[in-house]
């Protein structure tokens, strides 16, 4: 580098000590918490993910992810903050995986400035098992079934990190199956005592919910599907509106 050079990055780096230290942008957000198991120890090099849910497209992506320390706390970030534009479609979750227990996750308001630092609690892992078939007992292979939702109910009695209010329109990392030859599938790693909702598709069939108990075993019976074929129409011009979604 040459001498000149040489000045001018010191005189750059001059400037950058006189402002003072750099700070993430005012629309971008950091996310802090610890994860403990449900006896109160810390959850220690735990995978922690934020999801954006976006119901307007029906689709959850992943925007940051960490993992704990040794005591279980864990920085996310920063998260670019959601636009003005994004009110009422786009929500976010905190989500653990917490392998060998069941996930933990929560709700995080991104469209404020400062988040609290969240505690999440992973509890004792279950899996749910079942089949797929059609109504004359035949089982369907390569379906898939995926956890939509963790609900309440007599199984919930104490609501968990959660559960009254957790749901997705696709399928989470670890949360989803596909049957096998035999229509079988397993899911691991679904909080103990809870009920969940389950999803089931299949381009040759009708897409199936039903409501299981954590632990249980399941027979899941899909229907014949059908299509439906339209057109939709700008309100505003009457031409033919691209890229909408429907469903």
């Amino acid at each position: 580098m040459a001498g000149k050079d040489v000045e001018q990055a010191r005189e750059w780096i001059a400037g950058l000590v006189r402002k003072g230290p750099l700070s993430a942008p005012k629309n971008q957000t950091t996310i802090s918490g610890r994860c403990i198991d449900s006896g109160g120890q810390p959850l220690s090099n735990a995978l922690v993910q934020v999801y954006c849910r976006d119901s307007g497209r029906s689709s959850v992506a992943s925007m940051a992810e960490s993992r704990t320390d040794t005591a279980g706390r864990f920085t996310l970030g920063p998260i670019a903050s959601p636009n003005e534009e994004d009110w009422g479609h786009k929500t976010y979750f905190v989500f653990v995986p917490a392998y060998g227990h069941g996930p933990a996750w929560k709700e995080v308001n991104l469209y404020q400035q400062t988040v609290e630092p969240l505690e999440l609690i992973a509890y004792n892992s279950a899996s749910v098992s079942g089949s797929v078939v059609t109504e004359d007992s035949k089982p369907v292979a390569n379906a898939q079934v995926w956890v939509r939702g963790i609900i309440s109910g007599q199984a919930a009695e104490e609501p968990l990190s959660g559960v009254n209010r957790f749901s997705v329109h696709v399928p989470l990392p670890g949360w989803s199956a596909i049957t096998e030859a035999d229509g079988a599938f397993r899911i691991a790693g679904i909080p103990d005592g809870t009920r969940i909702q389950l999803f089931v598709s299949h381009r040759d069939f009708a897409g199936s919910i039903v409501h299981v108990k954590a632990g249980s075993h399941a027979k899941i019976i899909v229907q014949p599907g059908a299509a439906i074929t339209g057109r939709v129409l700008s309100g505003k011009t009457g031409k033919p509106a691209a890229g909408v979604v429907v469903g």
